[in-house]
């Protein structure tokens, strides 16, 4: 069976990803991919990677969770 071939279309980097990479230590790609989905700020990459917990909603505030 023949694979098929993909072009990936990549997002132009954006200065911010530069700035979450040397402030978390993480791979320009890793941050490029978190600015592509609206993480723009070290602090909001810091708690969407390694959150808590604590930080989440409570599940139980879900319409029809008993």
């Amino acid at each position: 069976m023949p694979m098929n071939r993909s072009t990936w279309v990549l997002a132009p980097t954006r200065p911010e990803a530069d700035v979450i990479s040397k402030e978390l230590g993480i791979p320009p790609a890793i941050a490029q991919i978190l600015v592509n989905r609206r993480i723009v700020d070290a602090g909001a990459a810091q708690r969407f990677l390694y959150g808590t917990l604590a930080e989440l909603h409570d599940p139980f505030l879900m319409v029809g969770m008993k």
